[in-house]
């Protein structure tokens, strides 16, 4: 669904007074004594970093009042600010020059400040109109992490995306790194954005629809048609989808007519669809994960997968090196079995060793390596779920690679688990200085959203000394 980020100009809108400029008398001329008014006068507001919903027109007039078309019009702006002239007589966006009808047009993005932002229009040298903004937040309703980027959904249903971008998984049309949240190309609402610890996104519209994009070595991002994709494509065969998570190379969607579909890198029984495949085949068509009809939500982490049915048992498939599919020893397992039969969990969460879920009352349950669980340094397999040493009530669970975040019913935030690169377990709880209502994880870092809508995100960094708190400042 396509994003148009130039605002439509019937929708005119501008601040201040009409100025008189000085000058001489040539007709396209800075020095001729111009009056350039704006058109109308509209409260102008919006969000740091975004277009402005409203086109911003001039008027520029002779000291007599009649109209002049084809006059110079300079404008400048704050810091950050950018503009659109239509009408341009130079590479310079910064200079128009004024239609048969003697009105310059200007589209604003605002800086990324918050607070008010003015920018000037000019026809002459001495003085010019000025408009007004107020850059007001906008905060983050969901928030995912990646290997090394991260994405947002905003409390307008824009999806935005911000760190690496070699394999285009921003989504933003290039292949350039971005420090700062940049809306996703193409793709102007939506209600879920997960990012894979492999370089790839993907978003779930408001009509259900999946769009990925980013790293496609295996199809994984729903096409062979490029092996990396800068801007979203829509995933065929998995429509009407109501949750998505992703792997490494691979994706998966549970539907709303039921059943999970799996995508991309099909090797370790990954995709969950029964007979073993030719080794390395690549399946960038969603495939119905056998015995999933009744699966309603689902995580994935390198090799493997796990789905909570109706009754919230959980159901697993793909490589397990022992007791993450407890009781069934190492192997591949291509499509879903009961690990725990018995146990029911509202949510699940996957390392690359462990299994983790939220029990009644809030209780965190695990399965698998038993490292970082608060119970030594044994890496014997947990044969039955059992609960990390770490306190709360758990709502939400999220994992990177070898670490849990659990989020608690009263907003702080637990660890468990262990560093695969420096041997170092973790257990504990992470100071926030705000009460938190979401919580993400990958190799990027960890991030969280306040009750206030503000995003809070830690950057990784190797090698570690220990887990680094969150910083006290919000992303802008």
């Amino acid at each position: 669904m396509p994003h148009a980020i130039i605002p439509r100009t019937r929708n005119l809108a501008a601040l201040a007074a009409a100025a008189l400029l000085l000058g001489c008398s040539d007709p396209v001329g800075s020095d001729t004594p111009y009056v350039v008014t704006p058109v109308s006068t509209t409260t102008l507001a919006g969000t740091p970093g975004w277009a402005l919903a409203d086109t911003l027109v001039v008027e520029v007039r002779d000291a007599e009042g009649n109209l002049v078309p084809g006059a110079r019009v300079t404008w400048s702006l704050p810091q950050d600010g950018r503009l659109a002239v239509q009408l341009a007589d130079a590479d310079d966006r910064m200079t128009g020059t004024a239609d048969d009808r003697g009105r310059n047009y200007a589209v604003w993005t605002l800086g990324l400040n918050e607070g008010a932002q003015v920018a000037r229009a000019a026809a002459g040298t001495e003085s010019n109109v000025s408009f007004t903004a107020t850059a007001t937040a906008l905060h983050a309703v969901d928030v995912t992490v990646g290997y090394d980027h991260a994405c947002a959904i905003l409390t307008d249903q824009r999806p935005v995306c911000w760190g690496a971008n070699y394999y285009g998984q921003l989504g933003v049309g290039d292949f350039v790194y971005r420090s700062a949240p940049t809306a996703v190309e193409g793709l102007d609402a939506a209600l879920e954005i997960v990012a894979s610890p492999s370089d790839h996104t993907c978003a779930r519209d408001l009509a259900g629809d999946i769009w990925c994009w980013g790293s496609n070595q295996a199809g994984q991002a729903g096409s062979l048609a490029a092996t990396k994709q800068s801007t979203p494509v829509r995933v065929p065969g998995a429509q009407g989808a109501t949750t998505i998570d992703l792997g490494y190379y691979f994706s998966c969607a549970i539907l709303s007519v039921g059943g999970a579909r799996c995508w991309g890198y099909s090797d370790a029984g990954r995709l969950g669809i029964g007979d073993p495949p030719v080794q390395g085949t690549f399946y960038p068509n969603p495939m119905v994960v056998v015995g999933g009809s009744d699966f309603v939500t689902i995580g994935l982490t390198y090799d493997r997968a796990c789905a909570l049915d109706s009754t919230g048992e959980a159901w697993c498939w793909g490589y397990a090196s022992g007791g993450e599919l407890s009781p069934a020893p190492r192997n591949n397992y291509y499509s879903p079995i009961q690990p725990i039969p018995g146990y029911k969990f509202s949510e699940v969460a996957l390392n690359w060793w462990t299994n983790c879920g939220i029990a009644l009352g809030g209780v965190a349950r695990c399965w698998g390596y038993n490292a970082g669980l608060g119970y030594g340094w044994s890496p014997e397999n947990t044969p039955e779920p059992i609960s990390p040493r770490v306190d709360g009530s758990f709502a939400q669970i999220a994992a990177d690679q070898g670490t849990f975040y659990g989020r608690t019913r009263d907003g702080r935030l637990a660890v468990w688990g262990y560093y695969n690169c420096c041997g170092l377990q973790t257990l504990g709880e992470v100071p926030l200085p705000v009460r938190a209502i979401d919580v993400a994880a990958g190799g990027y870092g960890y991030c969280i959203i306040a009750e206030s809508g503000a995003l809070y995100c830690e950057r990784d960094t190797y090698p570690r000394s220990g887990l680094r708190a969150i910083p006290s400042t919000p992303i802008p």
